[in-house]
């Protein structure tokens, strides 16, 4: 869980206003479907790993054991 808040703290505070800013806007002028499709894939994989941390979560607090 504290990866998934770290991987979200960066992409918000750090990728997003330094790299990505400055680079998304060209590319999705140049090329808006691939622009779009690159970004609905990185925002599917950080909703399955935030899905896969809240389930590992509950199941840690309930003593459901995975491994």
């Amino acid at each position: 869980m504290v990866c998934v808040w770290l991987l979200f703290t960066l992409m918000l505070f750090v990728i997003e206003p330094f790299i990505l800013h400055r680079h998304f806007h060209k590319w999705a002028a140049e090329a808006p479907d691939a622009a779009f499709t690159w970004l609905h894939r990185a925002h599917w994989i950080l909703l399955v790993l935030s899905l896969v941390a809240i389930f590992g979560a509950v199941a840690e607090s309930q003593g459901w054991s995975v491994f």
